[in-house]
């Protein structure tokens, strides 16, 4: 007799499958990194707000394309492989923190947390959560390339001689999204 198989989402996004009479769990992984950047926090702030030029600091994502306020397409390389994932904006503090989650490919959330420390350094703490893949999002592998991404991070916006030009993504701009004491 062959059985078929079922897939339930849980609460905080644990995923139980069950084919035959195997049962399989998946549990969101997490990892958190912190950096001081010698820039002030208003200006930190904005420019991990400005997903579109991810590119520029972080060396795994090749492209960002703004789907609409909320969402952008991420084509990134880890491990040889091209990863797409579409994720959107989930909640914006101004000066204090940037969220997202996937709604499309690995499955994976993130916070940025920014707190100056004094008028001209910030603290940048980076959350994410995800699901460890066999192939590319290893827990060793996804620390280090985090690690990367904010030490390119930190160079960039040490060596900028001022914030880029261009359009600004604050709190007022993105319809929908989550802002603080809403």
């Amino acid at each position: 007799m062959h059985r078929g198989s079922l897939s339930i989402a849980l609460g905080d996004r644990k995923r139980i499958s069950v084919y035959a009479q195997t049962r399989y769990v998946w549990e969101m992984e997490s990892l958190e990194k912190t950096i001081v950047v010698n820039a002030p926090v208003a200006q930190v702030y904005w420019q991990w707000t400005r997903v579109e030029e991810f590119p520029l600091f972080m060396k795994s994502i090749r492209e960002v394309q703004r789907i609409d306020e909320q969402r952008f397409l991420l084509k990134s390389e880890r491990e040889g492989h091209s990863v797409e994932s579409v994720a959107e904006i989930t909640l914006t503090i101004p000066e204090q923190r940037f969220a997202w989650r996937t709604v499309a490919g690995a499955e994976s959330s993130g916070v940025i947390c920014v707190k100056p420390i004094s008028d001209e350094a910030t603290e940048v703490t980076l959350k994410m959560k995800y699901v460890p893949d066999a192939d590319r999002n290893r827990p060793a592998a996804l620390s280090i390339r985090l690690e990367a991404n904010l030490a390119g991070f930190k160079e960039y916006m040490e060596n900028a001689k001022s914030p880029p030009q261009g359009s600004r993504l604050c709190s007022d701009d993105v319809s929908g999204v989550q802002r603080q004491g809403e």
